[in-house]
Formats: structure tokens, C-alpha cells, sequence
């Protein structure tokens, strides 16, 4: 939040931070409509589950993946992302 915290005290006029984090950060803040986050996104990074090669979490895997997808298609992912996310 330093970043940010520069950014509001006028010491900076653009700040990058990763959009998520961001987007949080101004609405607890309450500072959604003082700052303004370009589109589209600067750069965009895949993430991805990391596994132990240690263990066998196939099956681990398989739930986590089919949570995933369900809550793709039911809309639970899409009204997390606008609840937390949304401008």
C-alpha cells in the first residue's frame, strides 16, 4: 500500500500495482471515485495451483479443478470478481 499511500499524499502521479490488490485497496479506502485504474491492463499474468511432486494430489487436483469449473458456470466466480474486483 505504499505505493498507493504516495499516490494519495500527490508524491507520485502513477502507480502500478496488481489489479486485484488495487481494486481492494480503493474500495476499503473508499478512494473508487479519486483514482482512476487504466484499461485495458498493463500486462497480464496466468496464474496457476502449484502441486507437490512429493505427494500424489491427483485426486486433489481433479476436486479443485471441478470446484473451479462449477462455480465457472454457475456465476459464483463472476459475482466474486464484482463483489471484490468491480470498479
Amino acid at each position: 500500500m505504499n505505493f498507493l499511500n504516495r499516490l494519495i499524499d500527490n508524491r507520485v502521479e502513477v502507480i502500478m500495482d496488481y489489479k486485484p490488490v488495487l481494486l481492494y485497496n480503493l474500495r476499503e479506502r473508499n478512494l473508487v471515485d479519486s483514482i482512476k485504474v487504466w484499461e485495458p491492463p498493463v500486462d497480464v499474468n496466468p496464474t496457476g495451483i502449484g502441486y507437490s511432486k512429493v505427494h500424489d494430489l491427483r485426486d486433489l487436483r481433479d476436486k479443485i479443478d471441478v470446484a473451479i469449473r462449477s462455480m465457472k458456470d454457475d456465476g459464483t466466480l463472476r459475482n466474486i470478481e464484482d463483489k471484490y474486483l468491480k470498479q
